[in-house]
């Protein structure tokens, strides 16, 4: 099955105005996502029964549900609802009417965010009720294994099994938000403060999610709005088309973007799946962006 050839719109973002490029970006992002797609959806249902009367029902009820859900979700972008409503999301930002788009310029997004400290002893009754859950889950899983091994059942992996019991595995939650909460233990009695201090160090090395990448100490760059919208086009070429012979069915793209090398392609793309996240971080833990499988041998179908 050979590749097709990629619509403009997709991945050619140069002729999009200076003033746009934020709404733009945000946009073209957000039409990367299942979540969003599917919120935009309810919520155009939702606005279009407005004013209608219809009986009590459970499914109804549920419908309500849904729209609360949704216009929390597209309230987190820090566009305001018609930005979602009234323009014909989820097609290609330039191809939406220019007067439509000319509303959104200079337009910035208000994104309601509360700055946890560095670090902190939490007492959330939330997060304190959801690390009960996982632990008791990991126990409940180990307790099984260890029962069926005792009546002499085969067990997948004893070795592991015995592992894990004596040093369970830790029990973490990563919220959408970026803030990590776990379960954590400190020696006083036998360690120094400088010792204790080292084993922390160790562990933030080791632990910060690819995902979530650190923040520059000299303060915050100027986003470079346009770059993101380019390497999401790249994102979505290399779903379509192997990068070897993007040449032969996106020869314009490959104009573009070739003579960089093909080791800028694959650069571009681990940006754009990195600011996927960045730009939409309320979005559930692990959502990729549609066009996220950029494997070479997906399918037989990106040539």
């Amino acid at each position: 099955m050979t590749a097709k050839k990629l619509d403009p719109h997709e991945w050619d973002f140069d002729s999009i105005p200076e003033p746009q490029l934020v709404a733009s970006c945000v946009w073209e992002y957000a039409r990367e996502s299942a979540s969003i797609r599917k919120a935009v959806e309810c919520a155009k249902i939702a606005f279009a029964n407005q004013g209608i009367p219809k009986p009590e029902s459970a499914e109804r009820e549920a419908f309500r549900a849904a729209a609360s859900e949704a216009f929390s979700l597209l309230h987190n972008t820090g566009f305001d609802l018609s930005f979602w409503v009234r323009l014909p999301f989820p097609e290609p930002w330039q191809s939406v009417a220019i007067d439509e788009r000319k509303e959104w310029e200079h337009v910035r997004p208000e994104i309601p965010r509360v700055k946890f400290p560095p670090f902190q002893v939490s007492g959330d009754i939330c997060t304190v009720g959801e690390l009960d859950r996982l632990a008791c889950e990991a126990n409940e899983t180990n307790r099984a294994a260890l029962a069926k091994a005792a009546r002499g059942e085969p067990v997948v992996n004893e070795a592991e099994l015995l592992a894990e019991f004596l040093n369970p595995r830790s029990i973490s939650l990563l919220g959408a938000g970026g803030v990590q909460s776990f379960l954590a233990q400190i020696n006083w009695r036998d360690y120094t403060d400088r010792q204790i201090k080292t084993a922390v160090n160790e562990w933030i090395v080791n632990q910060r999610p690819p995902t979530i990448p650190e923040p520059s100490e000299r303060g915050h760059k100027p986003i470079d709005w346009r770059k993101k919208l380019g390497d999401l086009g790249i994102l979505r070429l290399m779903y379509e088309t192997k990068v070897g012979n993007m040449k032969i069915y996106q020869p314009e793209a490959w104009q573009r973007y070739g003579c960089r090398g093909e080791r800028y392609w694959y650069t571009a793309s681990e940006r754009a799946l990195k600011d996927f996240r960045i730009l939409l971080r309320f979005l559930p833990q692990g959502e990729l962006p549609l066009h996220a499988d950029t494997k070479p041998g997906r399918a037989q179908c990106a040539n």
